[in-house]
């Protein structure tokens, strides 16, 4: 029994994050549907690249990989998880004040959800600004920083990747030490917030490759650049990475003593044991 309450407790972990940017309205047992927040469109991608993401988690001593997309615009590019790109596509195709909680629930659980890079990153070149939109439990924040200027540096070294020939570059950037190879796709953009060579960034990787991006996939596109309107906390860089942190050092810290605690058959809180989930930032403070 004991372990049934802690995998229900794990569960959680996963589940009220990705079902709370659902807002059940309720008109009775028959009527119950998913409210979804309206899309804000910022532009049209031309070109969509797909990144196999791997990441190392030092303390686990193992690794995890999942899939990522670049959109990339004129001047707009946006990087975010593909299996919520993937979700989104189905989601805003329907009428979203006609999906019931079962539908977006089959939804929620065919597409999942990134979990190793959770947040999404904007980069716009017309106003040289980074956005970032990024979750801690329940709450959505965001954060501006300048587009970095990172001081890359050409190397002789060359390599093929997803079928294309590319050149390599290295520079450091927040903490750690890259190397990128970037092919001739006239696209001033990359994975994550790696930018500023002259094509488009198909693999990088920290000098202790404990963050890869690979290209597995570049295709034409015509589809929307959008973000979800909703209510944003304002916050800067350092401060939102230092809670994501402090976060992930133990998420059922969120939990213990609020409504979504787990409770016995009697309603009393189980108590949710110290967990640290698999993670490892990219960015070092």
């Amino acid at each position: 029994m004991k372990t049934k309450l802690f995998l229900l407790s794990l569960l959680l972990f996963v589940i009220l994050p990705v079902y709370s940017q659902m807002i059940v309205n309720s008109g009775g047992s028959s009527s119950k549907f998913a409210k979804f927040a309206e899309l804000e469109i910022l532009a049209e991608s031309k070109l969509e690249c797909i990144y196999a993401y791997t990441v190392k988690d030092l303390e686990r001593k193992s690794s995890q990989t999942e899939y990522m997309i670049l959109q990339a615009g004129n001047t707009l590019s946006k990087f975010w998880g593909l299996s919520n790109y993937r979700r989104d596509s189905v989601i805003y195709q329907m009428d979203i004040t006609k999906i019931s909680t079962n539908e977006a629930g089959r939804i929620y659980g065919k597409y999942g959800s990134v979990s190793l890079l959770k947040d999404k990153f904007f980069i716009d070149g017309i106003s040289g600004k980074v956005t970032v939109l990024g979750r801690i439990f329940l709450d959505n924040y965001v954060y501006e920083e300048d587009i970095p200027a990172i001081a890359w540096d050409i190397t002789n070294q060359r390599d093929t990747i997803c079928g294309y020939a590319c050149q390599q570059a290295t520079a450091t950037f927040a903490g750690r030490n890259w190397a990128a190879w970037f092919a001739n796709i006239p696209v001033n953009a990359g994975p994550w917030k790696l930018c500023g060579l002259p094509g488009l960034i198909l693999k990088a990787e920290d000098e202790e490759k404990e963050h890869c991006f690979e290209a597995i996939t570049i295709r034409n596109s015509t589809q929307s650049i959008h973000k979800e309107k909703k209510h944003y906390i304002k916050t800067t860089r350092d401060k939102y990475i230092k809670g994501l942190n402090k976060h992930m050092e133990d998420p059922g810290t969120a939990y213990r003593g609020t409504m979504y605690a787990p409770k016995d058959e009697n309603g009393k809180e189980i108590e949710v044991k110290s967990y640290k989930p698999f993670y490892n930032q990219i960015e070092k403070l």
